[in-house]
């Protein structure tokens, strides 16, 4: 439950080499067609290799389970369950580069291609459900914890965008359209 760095944050750029070296070198369609996703530093999958490698012997333990992967979900529900819980919601799994869309799992390949243990990464959940109980010491008593969901998604949500076509466009550090596609992914053409 610890940080193994500074927070990263998704404006980060750090690893804009390592996106450009793997489109160069022809990565790109697969991972846009497993994951939605084009190859950019944006995406927590380089962020997640460079952390692993930037951490005195962080490769080592990862390899020996002394190691978590996740955005800022999992790790707030690992402490809130105290520790008993590595999880994310699809919407935040969906925004590494490391989920497949249609399988809405990790995918080993791209595990491989970007360097990143797939024992260190927290098991997929689905946004609304309970996810685990928070530790008693907490709150008095356990409490159940029944949803998750990565920012723009969860607008979208939040803004009634319930059936498909629906959209919604948000303003702040970036400008995001976000669009109900129903139940199958929708390849983006751009």
């Amino acid at each position: 439950g610890q940080p193994l760095h500074r927070a990263i944050v998704w404006q980060d750029r750090r690893t804009a080499d390592v996106t450009a070296r793997l489109t160069a070198e022809g990565h790109e369609p697969k991972v846009q067609a497993a994951t939605g996703l084009i190859l950019d530093p944006y995406f927590s999958a380089t962020k997640f290799a460079w952390l692993l490698d930037a951490v005195p012997s962080g490769r080592e333990r990862a390899a020996r389970g002394e190691i978590k992967l996740g955005s800022i979900d999992a790790w707030l529900i690992w402490n809130l369950t105290g520790g008993r819980v590595h999880a994310t919601d699809a919407t935040n799994a969906s925004r590494t580069a490391l989920m497949d869309l249609k399988t809405v799992a990790w995918r080993d390949d791209l595990c491989a291609l970007f360097d990143v243990p797939r024992m260190a990464l927290p098991a997929i959940v689905p946004c609304a459900g309970v996810i685990g109980e928070t530790d008693a010491a907490l709150f008095g008593r356990p409490l159940p914890i029944a949803g998750s969901a990565g920012d723009q998604q969860a607008a979208l949500v939040g803004h009634g965008a319930l059936k498909p076509g629906d959209a919604k466009i948000t303003y702040g550090t970036g400008a995001f359209l976000v669009a109900n596609v129903g139940a199958a992914p929708v390849a983006s053409t751009r």
